[in-house]
């Protein structure tokens, strides 16, 4: 025979062992990644439903995200008419609501036991114990163009005229930092944190202490009160407040 034919036999026998394998491979990852996905979900069996419960321990106050949240099992025997069941409910009608009594995890979520938002105390499930919600009034300047969102956390600033000094009546003005690492709760009248598009605000409330509120009540009529934004990175240190003389009378 020629030797040439046979080492194109070879060859040919070669790459047809090789795409054998190659498939067989590539048959193996794909039932493997079918069992895993058919470990993943849920398995219902004919006289269960699927209910919401929660991944993970919440308690009170906690802003209910889609990831703390599961579809789980349930026998229809036990079935209360306040579980979210699968078909009347979805993941996503829980987001944006907050935990008013403590949830375990596992623990069917129902509507008793979330606040949504517009609703009666859905502002006092979100405050923290011991905190006060206070509101004060902003523009697009003192804002920061309408970028911050609830949920961030900011410094309070307050400038404002200290005196008159000397014959020519200059006037000295201070700018300084009276409240620090606060928590933005509300933008005017929406607690959504999802909002992908800045807004210019006209109020904005922060969560405080029964003492900074007392201190923001004060302050309001003193001078004109500015948010700044900042860092989503921990322990920023201390910002010292700064004065400035103005030649204004």
């Amino acid at each position: 025979m020629n030797l040439r034919l046979i080492a194109l036999m070879l060859v040919a026998v070669i790459a047809a062992g090789g795409a054998v394998f190659g498939a067989n491979s590539w048959l193996a990852t794909q039932r493997a990644e079918l069992e895993a996905a058919k470990k993943n979900q849920v398995q219902v069996k004919p006289d269960h439903s699927r209910i919401i419960v929660a991944k993970r321990a919440m308690p009170a106050g906690t802003l209910i995200k889609k990831n703390l949240l599961r579809w789980q099992s349930w026998p229809d025997a036990s079935l209360s008419d306040a579980y979210l069941i699968d078909g009347k409910a979805k993941l996503e009608d829980l987001e944006g609501t907050v935990v008013r009594l403590g949830i375990s995890p596992g623990e069917p979520i129902t509507d008793a036991r979330v606040v949504r938002p517009g609703e009666r105390g859905f502002l006092a499930a979100v405050l923290r114990p011991g905190f006060r919600a206070i509101t004060v009034g902003v523009n697009t300047t003192s804002g920061i163009a309408g970028f911050i969102f609830p949920g961030d956390s900011i410094d309070l600033i307050l400038s404002h005229s200290v005196g008159r000094e000397g014959e020519n009546g200059r006037v000295r003005r201070a700018s300084e930092t009276v409240l620090a690492d606060v928590r933005v709760l509300a933008i005017d009248q929406s607690t959504n944190d999802q909002v992908e598009k800045a807004n210019p605000a006209k109020n904005v409330t922060l969560e405080v202490t029964p003492k900074q509120a007392e201190i923001v009540s004060l302050i309001a009529d003193i001078g004109r009160l500015s948010l700044s934004l900042r860092s989503l990175q921990q322990d920023e240190g201390t910002i010292a407040g700064t004065d400035a003389d103005t030649g204004a009378d």
